[in-house]
């Protein structure tokens, strides 16, 4: 019998470990996330089912709607600061002439390569308003100090300056793989043709990196959702507050953690977590419609 049906069974028993991985680790998940956020759960007893009254209290919760507003503040951040500066890069690291490439494309990789709480812990070295080298340096140049950690004002600039170092490099690789698999001899073309660097980066470059960029930013989009360490780190000693002041740093996936391991609502994070997905989702339909993903050309 296996003899007769091994070429048609063989394939699947190859393609099994990762269906049977992809089913335990993550659909199993999102459907016991889904349910549990139409519960009131506490993580010992049974889930008392509850309906969408979690939703409800959801859309009532300012702090929620705090969490949206600082994590959509890191998200147009990244995006308006860290893909500008990924694709600059990109363009110079790309360059023939130059030399020690590989050193610096390394070098830019590097912080993506770093784990982010170690990153917050050296942040926090970084950002102390007394002690801190950046306030050490403003001083030097005769500036005031900055309350990095202190100020609700200044926490969010202090986080998104983190995730803009940890991210660009790693945005940058992507667009150095986009930028080489472009042909030269578009290049050549529209050099004979008279066109100079900018109209051939506004007219080759851009529009042929554009799927790429989209990619970048999806992947962006999906890290910044995904802050946790950044904050919670730099938080644990600022004012006593998991989230700092005026829950300046507290992003949603931080609200949720607290909700769930610091209360004991796991129902209500739950559906913190799939108000997160939804968000997500919506978000990278619109990034992709922006930059004309669903356009025919």
């Amino acid at each position: 019998m296996w003899a007769r049906h091994q070429r048609k069974v063989a394939p699947y028993l190859f393609i099994a470990p990762f269906y049977i991985t992809f089913l335990i680790f993550l659909v199993y998940p999102l459907l016991w996330a889904m349910y549990a956020s139409l519960t009131n759960w506490t993580g010992q007893a049974a889930p008392d089912f509850r309906g969408l009254r979690n939703f409800e209290h959801l859309v009532h919760d300012h702090v929620f709607w705090l969490s949206v507003e600082n994590t959509l503040y890191l998200v147009a951040g990244a995006l308006l600061i860290t893909l500008p500066l990924a694709l600059l890069l990109a363009l110079l690291l790309d360059v023939k002439w130059l030399r020690g490439r590989g050193f610096f494309r390394t070098l830019f990789f590097l912080p993506i390569a770093t784990v982010p709480a170690v990153v917050a812990v050296i942040a926090t070295g970084l950002y102390d308003t007394n002690h801190g080298v950046i306030n050490w340096i403003l001083v030097a140049l005769g500036l005031g100090k900055v309350p990095w950690l202190d100020s609700p004002d200044w926490q969010k600039p202090a986080l998104l300056g983190i995730i803009v170092w940890r991210t660009t490099g790693y945005m940058m690789m992507f667009l150095i793989a986009g930028l080489q698999s472009i042909s030269e001899e578009l290049y050549d073309a529209a050099a004979v043709d008279g066109a100079g660097p900018y109209h051939r980066l506004r007219c080759i470059t851009l529009p042929l990196l554009r799927p790429m960029i989209l990619f970048a930013a999806v992947l962006t989009t999906i890290n910044v959702f995904q802050t946790f360490d950044e904050p919670f780190v730099l938080n644990l000693n600022s004012f006593g507050a998991p989230a700092g002041p005026a829950d300046s740093g507290l992003t949603m996936s931080f609200y949720l953690y607290r909700e769930a391991f610091q209360y004991g609502e796991y129902g209500y994070a739950s559906a913190i977590g799939v108000a997160i997905l939804l968000g997500l989702i919506l978000l990278l339909y619109v990034q992709a419609r922006a930059l004309g993903l669903f356009h025919e050309d």
